[in-house]
């Protein structure tokens, strides 16, 4: 029997569409939650010294192999669980949807760390709430106005196709970061204006085995904050 073990800290990040597609599959996997200082001592092990890792073993004796970067993840569980479509064209939609959710992710994560992009480190907190405000008010819009229209013209309420794919996973992860108000500078109601973009929040809500882990993972965030 398969085993797959899920290594990532204790946050939505890059993992959590990676989490929901095992759930939405009902693929039980081990959900390793690091800490810092486990992840120095564990960096120079893993492909590429980041993470999400994925370490699978597809039968009890077998060498276990080591999966990097959260989108080749997100396929090969996608793929496991019919949730990334076998035809070929159609897969082709569901990356094309994937990657620019990347396109959408970069100007924001760039925000949280420049240096990553090439860019020097923020001159003060007024520098790094300019760019935040230059990034919600110049770059998001038509982001986000892109991306509105992608799924108006798809008319399911999905990213791609008539039912959930990986691509809603990784959409629906991602756009709860821009409304989940931690992002000092994005307002919490910057997807007020899309309504497919909000629907699709709550259309991945409502799928049944989503909404129980989210609420036991609710519940466990809560516990071991008390």
């Amino acid at each position: 029997m398969a085993s797959y073990k899920l290594t990532y800290f204790d946050i939505n990040g890059r993992a959590e569409y990676i989490r929901l597609a095992f759930v939405a599959g009902g693929i039980e996997f081990d959900n390793e939650l690091i800490n810092r200082d486990m992840w120095q001592a564990m960096k120079p092990t893993t492909p590429f010294g980041q993470l999400p890792l994925l370490t699978y073993t597809k039968a009890e004796g077998e060498e276990p192999v080591k999966i990097a970067q959260s989108n080749a993840i997100l396929r090969f569980v996608g793929k496991a669980i019919g949730l990334y479509p076998e035809d070929p064209v159609a897969a082709m939609h569901v990356d094309s949807a994937m990657d620019y959710m990347e396109d959408i992710m970069a100007p924001m994560q760039a925000t949280i760390f420049p240096p990553r992009y090439a860019m020097p480190a923020w001159d003060g907190e007024d520098a790094r709430m300019a760019a935040r405000a230059r990034l919600a008010n110049d770059i998001l819009p038509s982001k986000f106005a892109a991306a509105e229209a992608l799924m108006a013209a798809n008319g399911s309420g999905w990213v791609v196709g008539d039912a959930m794919t990986i691509a809603d996973l990784k959409w629906y992860t991602h756009l709860n970061r821009f409304t989940s108000g931690d992002l000092d500078g994005v307002p919490a109601t910057i997807l007020d204006d899309y309504p497919n973009l909000k629907g699709l929040l709550a259309k991945v809500e409502a799928v049944p085995a989503i909404a129980e882990w989210q609420a036991a993972e609710q519940a466990r965030k809560a516990a071991k904050n008390t």
